[in-house]
């Protein structure tokens, strides 16, 4: 059809996680884009936004639809860095039988689907994993580690994990160097300005700390994120104010008890993403009488906002 072939759109770089995506007003390419999850228009600028992930899959729907596409040149830089880490990814993968994977400075191969959660995680940057316990976040997030090479990282979790983590580094990837952060508030202090790039400490830290300890940091991953899914405590507050280009939420019970949980978690996973608290409330949270919550509404919407982002 030549109408159709006469259509274009144009890709640049929106930021580190997003292509902007603009062309001239028209249903059989909005088709096309409203089929990518994690799509966003961004009305100040008229233009839609769509996570960098989903780059095969737009070029996919255009190719299919025979519509033109031109990258910026920022975009094409953009695409070639993520290639090249897609390609990293991949030659790794091309190192497994049909039962382990092996990923350099690891001791031990992963099973196939934790390197599919490496690969969500790494590629995805800011990402909620939410898998079952026991199936092995912990090794799949000291793996992404090992795959950005930040320059610092910060370990949150339970009190009572902090030497599992310490445990499971030494295991899994003894190359990578950590420490945990503990004793009075001078020991603290200097274990926080220790030249080590991996610091471990408990969520009461982040409160008692929060004078002495940095705010800037590559890496952040947050063990037992449920230990924020309330966004009024001071832990969830201080959290979401330390600033990092790497994070990974870790949780195997997302959601527990009510959707807001998830809300909380995603202020720090992805801030903005699913707009304020009162207006995501008002968009999913059924109210019956007296102000109980009687159910929740609008979840495929919410299910489509967050699947490029939580695994």
């Amino acid at each position: 059809n030549p109408a159709v072939k006469s259509l274009s759109v144009k890709i640049d770089r929106w930021n580190r996680d997003y292509l902007a995506i603009t062309f001239t007003p028209n249903e059989f390419i909005l088709a096309a884009i409203r089929e990518i999850p994690g799509r966003e228009w961004i009305h100040s600028q008229k233009h839609w936004r769509i996570p960098v992930g989903s780059t095969a899959l737009l070029l996919t729907l255009l190719d299919s639809r025979k519509i033109i596409y031109e990258f910026t040149e920022m975009g094409i830089k953009y695409i070639q860095a993520y290639r090249d880490m897609r390609q990293n990814l991949i030659n790794i993968k091309l190192r497994k039988d049909s039962k382990e994977v092996l990923i350099d400075g690891m001791e031990y191969p992963l099973r196939p689907y934790q390197a599919d959660g490496v690969d969500f995680i790494t590629l995805g940057r800011r990402v909620l994993l939410a898998d079952d316990m026991g199936l092995g976040k912990t090794v799949e997030a000291i793996a992404s580690i090992l795959l950005w090479q930040p320059r610092t990282t910060l370990i949150v979790c339970m009190n009572t994990l902090k030497y599992n983590w310490i445990n499971e580094i030494k295991k899994h990837a003894p190359r990578l160097r950590a420490l945990v952060v503990e004793g009075n508030k001078t020991q603290r202090k200097y274990l926080w300005s220790y030249n080590i790039p991996i610091k471990i400490c408990n969520y009461q830290l982040l409160t008692a700390d929060k004078d002495i300890m940095p705010m800037q940091w590559d890496c952040i991953i947050a063990d037992e994120a449920t230990a924020f899914k309330s966004s009024a405590t001071q832990t969830s507050q201080r959290i979401k104010k330390l600033n990092t280009h790497y994070a990974v939420a870790m949780t195997g019970t997302p959601l527990e008890n009510q959707i807001m949980e998830l809300h909380s978690i995603f202020e720090f996973v992805r801030e903005g993403l699913l707009g304020n608290r009162w207006e995501f409330r008002s968009r999913h949270v059924e109210f019956g009488f007296a102000g109980g919550i009687n159910g929740y509404k609008n979840i495929p919407e919410l299910h489509e906002k967050i699947s490029p982002f939580m695994l």
